[in-house]
């Protein structure tokens, strides 16, 4: 089988892929949907995971989480560019607290799906957002929320959308 190359465009470079980045073009293999995506995030978490705890590197706290799988949000789904998905899910740590977090795939069949481990972080702990999504000349970047000393004090929800879609 001859499987023909392309690079991720500008579009993906938003989410700060790696230029050059290559893949199979996808018209040329197996599609994937959104619900394989979904599983495989399942599958790919249960399988770097230790008695059921997921380890997450919080580099704003300095420190290794032990989260546990709640839920990936199926309505938050989203092929971002040819082969590449965005993934958001949410976990809980053994304290109780609730962390949000953003996942990239890439794959143009469910047998070939991966996790870019490096761009998988933290998008919300406790419901307080460290990042919001934002959407310039049709790709999408990520910022950091701005907030002030009230607002830290009582998180809003941000009137941006908090996912690319």
């Amino acid at each position: 089988m001859i499987v023909c190359m392309t690079s991720i465009g500008s579009y993906a470079q938003g989410f700060g892929l790696k230029k050059g980045l290559k893949i199979p073009k996808p018209e040329l293999t197996p599609s994937v949907s959104l619900e394989d995506v979904a599983q495989y995030i399942e599958m790919y978490v249960e399988k770097n995971s230790s008695n059921g705890v997921y380890p997450m590197r919080d580099d704003e706290e300095n420190t290794v989480l032990a989260l546990t799988l709640d839920k990936v949000h199926r309505e938050r789904l989203s092929k971002i560019a040819d082969a590449t998905y965005f993934v958001c899910a949410d976990f809980s740590h053994s304290d109780g607290t609730v962390y949000d977090l953003d996942f990239f795939v890439l794959g143009v069949s469910k047998d070939t799906l991966k996790v870019l481990p490096n761009k998988t972080s933290i998008h919300k702990k406790a419901g307080v957002a460290r990042y919001t999504w934002h959407e310039k000349a049709g790709v999408w970047e990520q910022k950091p929320v701005e907030t002030t000393a009230s607002e830290s004090e009582h998180p809003e929800h941000p009137e941006h959308p908090e996912h690319p879609e």
